[in-house]
């Protein structure tokens, strides 16, 4: 398991540096969005700390299985999660507001599309796991 965590550190530590050239200031509504996402990541933080502490009732099987396991610990949650509340307002710096789509005049927002998707699927496991009775557990 620890593989898993060095690898997750070694492609941030990769990626993050190439994204470096955007860096555009943030707006009221990327504060907003970053907001809204670590308050669900603190939630999603405190169910999988749960579900760590719990193992004969329940086991991990979404992102976080996949860089610890279906039945981490709680240092391994803590680790992984506040990993991923450090690193996602980084990467949410290090990318445009706006950009080009590919070769085409087609505008798109990379920094607002990164926000949502990840604020829609942070969501989903906090609203999936608060459905089959787990709670936060700090």
């Amino acid at each position: 398991m620890k593989f898993k965590m060095h690898i997750t550190v070694l492609i941030l530590a990769f990626v993050l540096p190439g994204l470096s050239a955007a860096s555009d200031k943030w707006t009221t509504q990327d504060k907003v969005l970053e907001i809204s996402w670590q308050v669900l990541h603190f939630i999603d933080w405190g169910q999988t700390r749960h579900i760590a502490k719990h193992p004969d009732e329940y086991y991990e099987c979404e992102t976080v299985y996949y860089a610890i396991g279906s039945h981490p610990d709680t240092g391994q949650v803590d680790f992984i999660m506040g990993l991923g509340a450090v690193a996602h307002p980084i990467i949410t710096h290090l990318l445009p507001r706006k950009a080009r789509f590919l070769w085409t005049d087609i505008m798109w927002y990379p920094r607002t599309t990164w926000q949502s998707i990840t604020i829609i699927t942070t969501g989903r496991y906090v609203v999936g796991n608060a459905a089959i009775g787990i709670k936060m557990d700090f």
